[in-house]
């Protein structure tokens, strides 16, 4: 046996052996997976009683006492001596199990739909509410049936969670057979730390994890937000330990710190964990509770806690100490647990392993790039809002705050000149959130003679901060009218940078990094190959993400007539770059096609951008080329039913967005005349698209083909979708917004911002969109 064979348990008894222990007290027991695997608690005990064969759920429909209380969901079968009852405890619920004859059901307040396998015969009946249901039995007398309660539509339940940066993991369906369960700290707004275990096959085998997409959808729901998806693992090949990158950054709660220190045996250090506790098998908050560290090895703590503190479902949990001035410090997460005292279990071990964190600082910051956002964020609430500058004659930004339901409340508060320095010739405008603080901020580039760099960093209520730093020969090279500005995170701080490139005769790519107080560390390098040249051709587009997926953005170029290559320049951090030129075999070709779209987008949720053409005429096929984190790419060219069509129309309008929620980019088109619908290209991870084209109600088609109208992108409702936003069209008194349902069809409002004006500046010649 290798030493990466070495199971948990033993590498402790190991490192305590060897001498590589902080401090030790005994050796420890062996305990089992802290991981839920969904079974019903004590399901062989109620067998017995009750000749009903509980199998697995979520924890939110068990068996209930029929006269305990109103409201639960009745069974009756022909084999039972009294009808069974369950009851659900939240807004959702799953249960599996097998009863003989069942014949009726009643419902309660959910949506049920049952679903019944009886001798290979599959039916699925949905169940009145508060009324009996038919639902069949079996063949024949004492034949079992398989019956699956799925709940919807449920009152939500309100919660009080202590410490909301501590959530539920879901790997797979939440109830079925091999899904898990676990509990995930968040420690950086789109990064939580967990229990690798949580991921593998065999939760005793959670070296067998590997980097990259999680190998079955998996989910974190943090209290009061929308689940969100686990688009990418990185485990801790020495312990029981895994960061999981989320689709998207959560809004509202401080992420955890991790600890520097190793904890020391007798300390006690607080739990916590949304799994099973003494008496329920789904707690609607996390519990928390005290154990005392028994011992330190090199990549674990064996501690021992109370009964019922950590059971099934708390693996991947934090141990933490709170700091004096509040929130968690993470010395390290739950892995095993004798689980003493924990419901239906009959074991007396009260002890349990933990992996540390406290040594892994450097490793957790290393591995936790933050990705810049992509849509307008200005007061940092998780909903895309809309600026616009550039008027004559103004004053003032105005700014539509989305309020998450369609509306929006408008601010227009004074800016000063930076107002007039918009209007300028030539300036562009770019976004990003130059400070760090979660909020969108604007800069202004490229005025003619400029030797500054104007911007506004939001305070989050309509107002702005208004710098106008000198910005070393960045502003002259900015002037140059063949200048292409790129707004990124080119050093992985937090902080959003400025690039140029485009202009021939350059002998270096400018980067102005931001110190996140308005003004700028200017750098000029080489870039190496023949970047410079190759980003002058007057065709080349430019093109810029995260392609290596290390959280800094990266630019590429396509486009060039004869082109075989795609060339990309992978940020070094430090305003050099690593470029490459790698065949791109028929991609360079179709790119430079007429009336060819080119977008960019995670298409496969594997935290490295990618690229996607459209429009090309008679197309049938969606060429995508997704990156492998290398300079090369793999390109794919699949049909896409009618979206094609769709898109070689000239006035058509792409947009990319995560309009499902799965950490996939997809493509939305709107806006040309006469269409009745709204194209939706839902990614597969693979190339290939499944496509929608659902009606939208009120006028959405006919606002979105007036001249004038633009088309925005973003996440408005902040559910972790992508929506939709129209604004500029003349005469309008309203905002018009699109919220995804997920499903290819939107919820379509049009609201007049109360007290403002929006519709007309936002038509008025000039006016920008941030």
């Amino acid at each position: 046996m290798t030493a990466a064979e070495v199971p948990l348990v033993a590498a402790l008894a190991v490192a305590l052996i060897v001498g590589s222990a902080v401090s030790a007290r005994a050796a420890e027991p062996t305990v089992a997976t802290a991981v839920e695997d969904f079974a019903y608690p004590d399901a062989a005990g109620i067998l017995t009683q009750r000749g009903i064969t509980l199998k697995t759920g979520d924890g939110h429909i068990q068996l209930a006492d029929c006269d305990s209380q109103a409201g639960l969901i009745h069974l009756r079968s022909r084999s039972l001596a009294d009808q069974a009852c369950f009851k659900i405890t939240g807004p959702v619920g799953y249960l599996a199990l097998e009863i003989p004859e069942v014949y009726t059901i009643k419902g309660d307040d959910h949506a049920i739909k049952a679903t019944l396998s009886t001798q290979g015969t599959v039916t699925s009946v949905d169940i009145n509410r508060n009324a009996w249901t038919p639902v069949g039995e079996g063949a024949s007398s004492g034949v079992s049936t398989l019956l699956e309660l799925n709940a919807t539509d449920g009152s939500a339940v309100s919660v009080t969670n202590p410490y909301p940066g501590v959530g539920t993991l879901t790997v797979g369906a939440a109830g079925r057979t091999g899904a898990r369960g676990c509990t995930a700290t968040l420690i950086a707004p789109e990064w939580v730390l967990s229990a690798a275990s949580c991921f593998a096959d065999d939760p005793n085998q959670p070296a067998t994890v590997k980097s990259g997409p999680p190998p079955r959808p998996a989910t974190v729901t943090f209290t009061g937000h929308p689940a969100v998806v686990v688009t990418g693992l990185v485990p801790r090949a020495d312990r029981d330990l895994v960061l999981a990158r989320l689709a998207f950054p959560i809004v509202g709660i401080a992420p955890a710190g991790v600890a520097t220190a190793a904890p020391a045996v007798d300390q006690n250090l607080q739990a916590a964990g949304v799994g099973r506790t003494a008496t329920e098998w789904a707690p609607a908050a996390p519990h928390v509770g005290a154990v005392t560290v028994t011992a330190v090895a090199g990549t674990t703590i064996a501690a021992t806690p109370p009964a019922g503190v950590l059971c099934q479902g708390d693996a991947g949990g934090p141990a933490f100490t709170v700091p004096s001035g509040g929130g968690m410090l993470v010395a390290a997460v739950h892995s095993r647990s004798g689980q003493a005292g924990c419901l239906a279990q009959t074991s007396t071990v009260a002890a349990a392993t933990e992996a540390r964190v406290d040594d892994l600082a450097s490793w957790i910051a290393t591995n936790t790039p933050r990705r810049p956002r992509a849509s307008s964020d200005v007061n940092g609430d998780g909903r895309t809002d809309v600026a616009m500058t550039g008027g004559g004659g103004w004053s003032t930004l105005p700014v539509a705050f989305s309020q998450g339901d369609g509306t929006a409340t408008v601010t227009n508060a004074p800016i000063g000149e930076f107002a007039n320095w918009a209007t300028s010739s030539g300036v562009r405008s770019v976004t990003g959130d130059f400070n760090g603080d979660g909020r969108t901020d604007f800069a202004l580039t490229g005025g003619p003679s400029w030797s500054t760099l104007p911007v506004a960093m939001s305070k989050g209520d309509g107002t702005f901060t208004v710098t106008n730093a000198p910005i070393t020969d960045f502003g002259g090279w900015a002037s140059n009218p063949a200048a292409k500005v790129v707004s990124g995170d080119f050093n992985g701080d937090g902080k959003a940078d400025l690039a140029l490139s485009g202009v021939s005769g350059w002998t270096c790519v400018p980067v102005a990094f931001s110190k996140g107080d308005g003004t700028f560390t200017v750098t000029c390098a080489a870039p190496g190959l023949d970047w410079l040249t190759w980003a002058a051709n007057p065709n080349a587009r430019l093109a810029s993400g995260d392609f290596n997926g290390d959280g800094r953005t990266d630019l590429a170029l396509t486009g060039g007539y004869n082109w075989s290559t795609l060339p990309v320049a992978m940020s070094k951090g430090d305003g050099t770059f690593t470029v490459t030129n790698a065949p791109i075999g028929e991609f360079a070709n179709w790119v430079t096609s007429s009336n060819v779209r080119l977008v960019s987008g995670d298409f496969n949720a594997d935290g490295r951008t990618d690229l996607a053409l459209t429009g090309g005429p008679n197309w049938s096929t969606l060429p995508v080329a997704m990156s492998k984190g290398d300079g090369t790419f793999t390109v794919t060219n699949a049909p896409i039913t009618d979206f094609g069509g769709w898109a070689s129309n000239p006035a058509a309008k792409v947009v990319t967005g995560d309009f499902n929620g799965d950490g996939r980019a997809d493509l939305v088109m709107t806006g040309a005349s006469g269409w009745t619908c709204i194209p939706v290209a839902l990614s597969n991870g693979d190339g290939t698209f499944t496509v929608t084209c659902a009606a939208p109600a009120l006028n959405w088609v006919g606002w979105a083909a007036e001249t004038g109208a633009k088309v925005l992108a973003g996440d408005f409702d902040g559910d972790g979708r992508a929506d939709l936003a129209l604004t500029g069209g003349a005469g309008w008194n309203c905002l018009p917004m699109a919220r995804s349902k997920g499903d290819g069809t939107f919820t379509v409002t049009c609201s007049a911002p109360p007290g403002a004006d929006w519709g007309s500046w936002a038509a008025q010649p000039g006016a920008r969109i941030l």
